[in-house]
């Protein structure tokens, strides 16, 4: 849970906008899978990190970044535009 709000907190997403993220654990390992699409529907940017258990919000704000540099900010932006 960590994880998946540091990644919505590094959008600066609203609970509505069309952002998600999953994780799992095996071993001790989080993994963190996330996912911005357009308001359309049209565009879609993946992002996927894995860091030790321990590593929850750093591995959220990384993951979150990854999205950010592909172009995140836009597509949530136009998000009810």
């Amino acid at each position: 849970m960590t994880a998946e709000r540091r990644l919505r907190a590094g959008w600066r997403a609203g609970w509505h906008a069309p952002v998600g993220g999953v994780t799992s654990i095996d071993s001790g390992r989080l993994a963190l899978e996330a996912v911005v699409l357009s308001a359309d529907g049209k565009q879609r940017l993946t992002a996927k990190g894995e860091r030790d258990s321990a590593e929850a919000r750093a591995l959220g704000e990384e993951v979150a970044e990854s999205l950010l540099s592909q172009g995140a900010a836009a597509l949530i932006a136009g998000f009810g535009a």
